[in-house]
């Protein structure tokens, strides 16, 4: 049997492990082939990818398998490499290209630049304000919400329409929703009426009579009127159910009354009150116009500046092959065949336009897995390769799968297939790659409320090293990059070397951070902001000690001018004199050669090696360093403008936006599920499985079919409520993020190749990843393929921290980085470990709510007018009521009274010292970190103020709150201020008072942090 022809359309499910990358490879080997055989020229062949990485290691699968080719023909060998023949690029990447060709045709710059999603939001919130200015209508939107609020609807809005299609119209089915449910109430009792009541007591009888009654009295009021619904509730206001017990009489009447009940539950909800709902129709009509208005102004201004985001490279390219059909022509013609990787990532609107490109006979080839689709939150559509798969079947293409899984064990696959198919909605198992040895390779930790998940993992890490992993060899699989950092935190108190892979891009790297400041120093040795950067950094060492000894020494000079004049700070400080020679030679030597020059002496790549032994790092500094002599060479160089733009380029990628681009060795490394997509580690750790799954909370809800809806103000009350249309929406969102998380859970577990642990709590959340499996849960092991232990204690943790320290560089001397096995206390840890008092779970949220709103007020008021303290608070009290929400109250002119006292001189500290300040310091062989409410200097004194949300301050509160102050006192000495110069305060708000506290000498204060810390 012939072998049937590479150039007909396929459509190819490849399961997690089971050689995705390479089969796509061999195919587009194959169609390069088969075309020049036909045609006898090199064909064009265009490769969309997902992800930057993904790019790369497929342009090297591709180049490696036409190097092995056994008498491969000269023309591959050049044909792979020639990046005009074989495009391999991301989907942006690809829509980018078309656009610098052609984009003059729909007014855009050839040169555009991609600009930061920090910027696209400031020149969005500055087109809101220019436009609520000059149209009077959308002031109301701003009395309605705030505009922080209101710029992320606006923001939201103008993402989900390009996504989706122009539609700027809101969800407006409320008057239906109405409809059915009166036309449901009336055919009930409509029914009831058909049905005899029997022989009931008197009591039972007179109320089935009622709800006969209503029916005649409904009948002939339109469903969705405001009267059909009050009269209802009227009539039933002190109604209760009839008692009718199964067997007895009338008892066939309880559905009918039972189903009257639900609907009178609906009825009495304020998303059900037609005048919220009429509210909600003209509010989101106009929030709608307004949206399409910034939009169109803020398209525009990005024209004119010539930049773009990543949407726009979309929205853009749809904009230009629709009006200019012979554009569309042109790049048809100019390819041969499209391949498309990760195609479960794609969006509505990323189909419709790869669509256009295909040729009349279908010239693709697409592989994704769909129960691998999780990035909802950037726009992408599980349905959409189903979608396909179904047109490529109906247009006479092929649908392959790849079932055979190459990266997980055997007896590990088998756990993982178990896992899967025991959900309410199965997904389909993959085929092991050898027979199974009966081994168990999978475990279940359950831990009660009083063991820590941290704990179990550092348990896991060290059973897996006894059996002779490495460190590299296992990776633990967070939800949230706040988890990757706690989980993290953990591992490294314990000794375990690890490696936390942050959120973001290139830009994002520390290392890259702070050779970024080494530039701008060059650029301008007098910025104060750049030199402290510089001076913090582990290559130069300076202590904020010594800063701040020099801030009040150089008086109106900048740092660097007070130094040059003395010198003989360089005497204790030798990498000063690196910096003085390369400020000496920028004026005849490129930036370039400096740079390079100074991250030799200063020794940045050395330290890279000490954080990241794979040389990634070091490898992101030289990436800078190209860029800078590429820049250079061109004319018109501006170094301002270099730095300028790589400044701004630090918010270019945002959280999840791309998967880790390597794995650390010899360190466990942690991350999100996300960015685990696409690697293999030999031991994986999933914690928080029985959490529930995250869905996001918001005033806004969306939905791929274009329609959206708000939540709108109460008609009674400032709280915020959800009309019908948002309560349908947010019910198809939350069973779409449901589904989304369950395919998350199959990404994590399917990362694992040898073994494979799961941790969560032995209750069990709803919603979370274990309520949707079924799996025995009792200890022990099940079906010889998995084991559960319930830790009701915490483990004896056995990892030798000597381990952890010979993963460092022996002669590594510069700067003065965290030793291993330092133990980290924040001021809550230290305070916290002898707090015994009782709170039940309602008083701790009760109390986090009104601690948020104090900070809140007092962080806020500086930027509120100094002329009238009484409106800034009542305005400021009634934002974080909103924002808060609780039942707790605040004494306005109790605050006003203390703004205006004058021990502490408060408004006067907020207006001119430092809120919500970060410190992290090490003392008394400790490191300590945390975050003083407000601190600032007046008349001589340094003041250190702390907020409490208690009602009744009691003296053990006090007690607490002094000890508090007073390692704050200590985190600011540290960085210079006299400690005899300090003065502590207390404000309680909700009591009106304010509680000046002592200061005990420094020893007291250091005997009393060890007594606490045990």
């Amino acid at each position: 049997m012939s072998r049937p022809s590479s150039l007909i359309t396929t459509i190819v499910r490849a399961g997690a492990g089971t050689g995705k990358t390479e089969s796509l490879a061999r195919r587009i080997i194959d169609v390069a082939f088969e075309l020049h055989a036909k045609t006898g020229f090199s064909p064009r062949l265009v490769a969309t990818t997902f992800t930057e990485r993904a790019t790369a290691e497929l342009r090297e699968r591709v180049v490696t398998i036409a190097a092995n080719l056994s008498d491969a023909p000269g023309w591959i060998s050049d044909f792979v490499q020639d990046g005009e023949k074989l495009q391999i690029s991301t989907i942006h990447g690809t829509f980018s290209l078309m656009l610098h060709r052609y984009g003059m045709l729909i007014g855009l710059d050839p040169e555009f630049t991609i600009m930061p999603s920090g910027d696209e939001g400031e020149l969005l919130r500055k087109c809101m304000r220019d436009i609520i200015s000059l149209k009077n209508e959308f002031g109301v939107l701003v009395e309605l919400y705030s505009f922080k609020d209101l710029s992320y609807f606006v923001n939201e809005l103008i993402s989900h329409f390009r996504l989706h299609g122009k539609n700027f119209q809101p969800s407006c089915i409320w008057k239906n929703i109405l409809s059915e449910q009166g036309q449901d109430l009336l055919d009930v009792l409509h029914e009831l009426n058909d049905i005899p009541s029997g022989d009931l007591s008197e009591k039972t009888a007179n109320k089935i009579a009622t709800l006969k009654g209503l029916y005649f009295k409904l009948k002939i009021i339109s469903v969705d009127s405001i009267k059909f619904r009050e009269i209802f509730l009227n009539e039933l206001a002190d109604f209760t159910k009839p008692a009718l017990r199964q067997g007895g009489q009338g008892f066939e009447l309880k559905p009918y009354i039972d189903k009257v009940y639900e609907i009178r539950e609906s009825f009495q909800s304020e998303s059900f009150n037609p005048q919220i709902n009429l509210r909600y129709e003209e509010i989101s009509v106009l929030l709608g116009e307004f949206a399409k208005i910034v939009q169109e102004r803020l398209e525009n201004e990005k024209k004119s500046q010539g930049v773009l985001t990543f949407n726009d490279l979309e929205f853009l390219t749809l904009d230009l092959i629709e009006k200019h059909p012979h554009v569309l022509q042109k790049i048809k013609q100019d390819c041969d065949f499209w391949f498309v990787d990760e195609y479960q990532d794609t969006s509505p609107i990323q189909k419709k336009i790869l669509f256009y490109f295909l040729q009349n006979h279908w010239n693709a080839y697409f592989v994704g897995d769909p129960q691998q689709s999780i990035y909802l939150f950037r726009g992408a559509d599980a349905r959409v390769f189903q979608d396909t798969l179904t047109e490529v079947t109906q247009k006479g293409g092929i649908v392959e799968r790849l079932t055979t899984n190459y990266r997980s064990h055997p007896d590990l696959l088998k756990f993982i297939n178990h896992l899967f198919l025991t959900l309410v909605s199965p997904l389909e198992p993959l085929l092991p790659k050898s027979e199974f040895q009966d081994q168990v390779r999978s475990h279940l930790h359950l831990c009660t409320d009083v063991v820590n998940e941290e704990n179990i993992v550092v348990q896991q890490v060290s059973e897996w090293r006894i059996k002779g992993y490495d460190f590299h060899d296992i990776a633990v699989l967070v939800k949230t990059n706040e988890k990757a950092r706690d989980f993290g935190r953990a591992l490294s108190q314990a000794g375990v070397p690890v490696f936390v892979h942050s959120a973001g891009g290139y830009y994002d790297r520390r290392e890259v951070l702070d050779a970024l400041s080494i530039l701008s120093f060059l650029e301008d040795p007098s910025d104060d902001e750049i030199f402290v950067i510089l001076a913090r950094s582990p290559w130069l060492g300076i202590s904020d000690e010594k800063l701040s000894e020099w801030g009040q020494k150089r008086a109106k000079q900048s740092y660097w001018e007070w130094l040059n004049k003395n010198q003989i700070e360089w005497d204790e400080y030798k990498t000063l004199k690196f910096l003085g020679d390369a400020v000496n030679n920028s004026q005849f030597l490129p930036l370039s050669l400096l740079f390079e020059d100074l991250v030799r002496k200063l020794g940045l790549f050395e330290f890279c090696l000490l954080e990241d032994a794979s040389g990634q790092r070091e490898a992101n500094l030289r990436k800078l360093l190209a860029k800078l002599r590429n820049e250079e060479s061109k004319p018109g160089f501006s170094a301002s403008r270099f730095l300028e733009q790589a400044w701004l380029d630090l918010s270019e990628l945002g959280e999840e936006n791309q998967p880790a681009s390597f794995v650390e060795p010899k360190r466990v490394n942690i991350m999100t599920v996300h960015k685990s997509k696409g690697l293999k580690f030999n031991c994986v750790i999933v914690p928080s499985c029985s959490d529930a799954m995250r869905v996001r909370p918001t005033a806004l809800v969306l939905n791929p079919n274009g329609k959206w809806a708000i939540r709108v103000l109460a008609l009674d009350s400032e709280e915020r409520v959800a009309p019908l249309d948002f309560e349908h929406l947010r019910d198809l969102q939350f069973q779409s993020e449901l589904s989304e998380g369950l395919r998350v859970f199959y990404v994590a577990v399917t990362r694992a190749a040898e073994e494979l642990a799961l941790i969560g709590n032995i209750k069990i959340a709803p919603k979370s990843w274990f309520s949707n499996v079924s799996l025995d849960w009792s200890e022990g092991t099940h079906d010889g393929i998995y084991t559960v232990k319930h830790w009701s204690q915490t483990p004896e943790l056995t990892i030798d921290k000597t381990e952890a320290k010979a993963t460092l560089p022996k002669n590594f001397k510069l700067g003065s980085p965290p030793l291993l096995g330092e133990e980290k206390f924040s001021v809550t840890e230290v305070l916290g470990k002898n707090n015994k008092t009782p709170f039940s779970l309602t008083q701790q949220i009760e109390s986090q709510r009104r601690g948020q709103a104090i900070h809140y007020i007092f962080e806020n008021y500086k930027d509120f007018p100094i002329h009238s303290p009484s409106h800034s608070i009542e305005r400021l009290t009634q934002l974080a009521k909103e924002k808060f929400g609780g039942t707790w109250k605040i004494d306005n002119d109790a605050i006003v009274k203390m703004l205006k006292s004058k021990n502490p001189p408060l408004e006067e500290i907020i207006r001119n010292g430092q809120t919500e300040w970060p410190f992290e310091f090490r003392d008394s062989g400790f490191i300590f970190n945390g975050q003083i409410d407000l601190w600032g200097k007046w008349d001589g004194f340094t003041w250190v103020i702390d907020y409490k949300s208690a009602k009744n301050m009691s003296q053990e509160t006090l007690d607490k709150a002094h000890e508090q102050l007073e390692l704050y006192a200590l985190a600011l000495h540290k960085s210079g201020f006299h400690w005899d110069k300090f003065k502590l305060a207390v404000l309680a708000p909700l009591e009106g008072k304010v509680h000046e506290l002592p200061l005990r000498s420094l020893d007291e204060v250091r005997r009393n942090i060890l007594e606490l810390l045990g």
